[in-house]
């Protein structure tokens, strides 16, 4: 999803056409003298670290998380729930698939 930002070229809104600007704004209308601007865009992962068995509780965790990000406009470029770590000898185990999340970054 890429975002664009409309901006008027310097000197070209006059009183005569700013009404007419701002009513093909309101109706979805592009005027031609309006210059379309790349906004960058945030990314960011979301990671679930749970000592519960349950896999489902990781995806609403995770899914919590992606939520919040569309409020804030950042894209989700990934997810990783890891389930029953009690402790951070578990995480050990679990080695492998942290590394293969990591290179996806």
């Amino acid at each position: 999803m890429s975002s664009f930002l409309c901006l008027p070229l310097i000197g070209q809104i006059s009183p005569d056409n700013s009404r007419r600007l701002s009513t093909d704004v309101l109706h979805g209308a592009t005027p031609t003298n309006l210059t379309p601007v790349s906004v960058p865009v945030k990314k960011g992962y979301a990671i679930a670290l749970r000592t519960g068995p349950s896999m489902k509780e990781c995806e609403k965790v995770t899914g919590s998380i992606e939520h919040f990000y569309g409020h804030l406009e950042i894209e989700c470029c990934g997810r990783l729930g890891l389930c029953s770590v009690e402790f951070k000898e578990s995480v050990k185990d679990r080695e492998a698939e942290i590394a293969d999340f990591c290179r996806q970054i």
